[in-house]
């Protein structure tokens, strides 16, 4: 069980950078949710969670079986239903894997862009003007 655990933590990272790409693309929370809610909805249904896989069009299958949540889904239900042993189910590891990759390297630019230069996160402390310095023109009582 402990390489099933070691896939679920892979298979939840990628999830979790897929939503980082997502956050930082969108302008708002709200946009983010209704985005990912989008595209939710076909990840279920490509992937053979909600609906046979064999019984969907070849072409539908290709892009089903591009998705990590298919070999997961499929790598779960072998070992913890079928009672496969992991050996016979850890090519659907490779899927997963794969996407690794790619979503790390969407996450963090799609993220570069709530990090702006010289400005430390949480910082409100005032406006500085070009040269660095506090801007003292934005001082109250001037």
């Amino acid at each position: 069980w402990n390489a099933v655990l070691a896939t679920t933590a892979l298979f939840l990272l990628v999830q979790v950078l897929a939503g980082f790409t997502v956050a930082g693309i969108c302008r708002t929370a709200l946009t983010s949710v209704q985005v990912l809610l989008c595209l939710s909805v076909p990840a279920f249904l490509l992937s053979g969670f909600t609906w046979p896989l064999m019984a969907m069009p070849q072409w539908l299958q290709t892009v089903g079986n591009a998705l990590p949540l298919t070999a997961y889904a499929d790598m779960v239900r072998k070992v913890s239903l079928m009672g496969a042993p992991f050996e016979l189910a850890r090519d659907h590891l490779r899927p997963v894997v794969l996407w690794l990759p790619p979503m790390v390297v969407t996450a963090y630019l799609a993220m570069l862009r709530f990090v702006r230069p010289g400005k430390r996160t949480g910082d409100t402390t005032g406006t500085a003007g070009e040269d660095g310095n506090p801007d003292v023109s934005a001082t109250p009582g001037s």
